[in-house]
């Protein structure tokens, strides 16, 4: 399993941190198809679209000898007049350092100004920037949501990207639906690149949950020998549960809806055997007092493994398919099939 979910985390982490610019999204400045005998007397009388084509024309060499300066002088221009794709290009050129020291904060302003417009290309490249923390405080919540600004009006690479979040709960919550969702809408705009990272990610997240439930195939769970027994498990069980909802919130917060959910739906279905086991537990370290002592011991350690498995270097983004998976086994009743004698001894008690 371990090397399973690492494969999933370099895949994961490589594919979102590389910004995968190969869609043209990232750092190439608009296309112009006007000549610059067409746009520089336009551009001349202070026309910004004209000035942000004709930069645009110096910037590739077409049609005149490609020139930098040119093309800051025209961008810039543009830009300067709220021109929302000269401001884009602007922050690409500031970005690479094409005409311009380079200067990611820079980028940024401008980024931003155009993104704030509603330009999509911004909006990828601004979210790009929080996602990587260039001229930006890294924020996942931020480069989620420019993100999906920019998915929501068919950019492919965000659509790519916001899909890669989802499937990794960065940013926003672990949602393998809302990643496939997007993933998809990427490849239907052919984007290749999606396609592949769409299949590697639902394979190795589908074998990673495979890998808990062959684990628990050959190495079972202990089950309940006795009512005393029975009680004490559903005690601890219970205990561990909201230990580990806090612990995965804490780490995870946009995970707490789907998490708390999960394990309210558990208890309510296994309400009497809860309910059992807490009436009786009382009683049972009363006549043994140091089963609490026991138990708290009990709980520690099994939080502390649980959490352990995702905390070594390289293993930060397996996190969230561990927590999903714990609280998804809990609702759909899966550990009521891995111990059947305790919910067996406690479903028989009134």
């Amino acid at each position: 399993m371990r090397t399973k979910l690492v494969v999933y985390a370099m895949v994961c982490s490589l594919a979102v941190l590389a910004g995968s610019g190969a869609q043209g999204a990232d750092n190439t400045i608009e296309a112009s198809q006007a000549t610059p005998e067409a746009l520089l007397p336009l551009a001349k009388q202070g026309d910004a679209d004209s000035q942000r084509r004709l930069g645009v024309l110096y910037a590739y060499g077409k049609g005149v000898p490609q020139d930098d300066s040119q093309a800051l002088f025209w961008i810039r221009k543009a830009a300067d007049q709220g021109d929302a794709r000269a401001q884009r290009d602007l922050g690409v050129m500031y970005s690479t350092g094409k005409g311009v020291s380079q200067s990611d904060e820079e980028a940024v302003k401008w980024f931003r100004l155009a993104a704030s417009q509603g330009n999509a290309y911004a909006q990828d490249n601004l979210a790009r920037m929080f996602l990587l923390g260039r001229g930006v405080a890294q924020d996942d919540k931020e480069a989620a949501r420019w993100y999906g600004l920019a998915a929501d009006q068919g950019n492919a690479h965000a659509q790519q990207q916001l899909g890669l979040l989802y499937a990794i709960g960065r940013g926003v919550p672990l949602d393998l639906n809302a990643a496939k969702k997007w993933e998809g809408l990427a490849v239907a705009q052919g984007d290749v690149q999606a396609k592949e990272i769409l299949a590697r990610l639902m394979s190795t997240y589908q074998d990673a949950s495979q890998a808990v439930d062959e684990g628990y195939e050959r190495h079972p769970p202990p089950d309940a020998s006795s009512p005393e027994a029975a009680i004490a498990m559903m005690h601890t069980t219970t205990r561990i549960a909201d230990e580990l909802k806090n612990q995965c919130i804490s780490r995870y917060p946009d995970m707490q809806q789907e998490i708390e959910q999960r394990l309210s739906s558990w208890k309510s279905a296994e309400a009497h055997a809860i309910e059992q086991s807490d009436v009786r537990w009382l009683a049972l370290i009363h006549a043994h007092p140091e089963l609490a002592t026991i138990e708290t011991a009990g709980i520690g350690l099994s939080t502390q493994a649980f959490m352990n498995q995702f905390k070594a270097p390289g293993n930060e983004l397996i996190g969230p398919i561990l927590c999903k998976k714990y609280f998804s086994d809990l609702e759909s009743g899966a550990w009521r099939k891995r111990t059947p004698k305790m919910y067996g001894f406690l479903d028989q008690m009134h």
